[in-house]
């Protein structure tokens, strides 16, 4: 075989060799993704319900009138904001009431 022949032979043989180990990286990369999809599916089942805070009361002027509403955070680890209150009740001018609302909402969760 001339030189030209023999590289022409390695230069497949390391073809070969790398397509091999590139199939072989796509397979054990399927399996480390099954077993984190896998991990991931028993974490999902075992997700806790978020904790909700004790009743508060929020306040917020409304045509130049200050009112008062009751409301709770949905989940206490993240950030208060329109999207993780829930609400009891609507707004009302009265601090007063909604307090003893708040006070009563919370004495009734213990």
């Amino acid at each position: 075989m001339s030189e030209i022949e023999w590289a022409m032979v390695i230069f497949l043989v390391f073809v070969a060799i790398a397509c091999g180990v590139l199939i072989w990286m796509i397979a054990m990369d399927a399996k480390q993704m099954q077993e984190l999809e896998r991990r991931f599916e028993e974490l999902e089942g075992k997700k806790e319900e978020p904790k909700k805070s004790e009743w508060r009361v929020t306040s917020n002027v409304i045509g130049g009138t200050w009112l008062y509403a009751a409301y709770r955070l949905l989940d206490v680890t993240e950030p208060d904001n329109s999207g993780n209150r829930e609400y009891c009740g609507g707004w009302e001018e009265d601090e007063a009431r909604v307090a003893a609302i708040v006070y009563r909402l919370n004495k009734g969760a213990e």
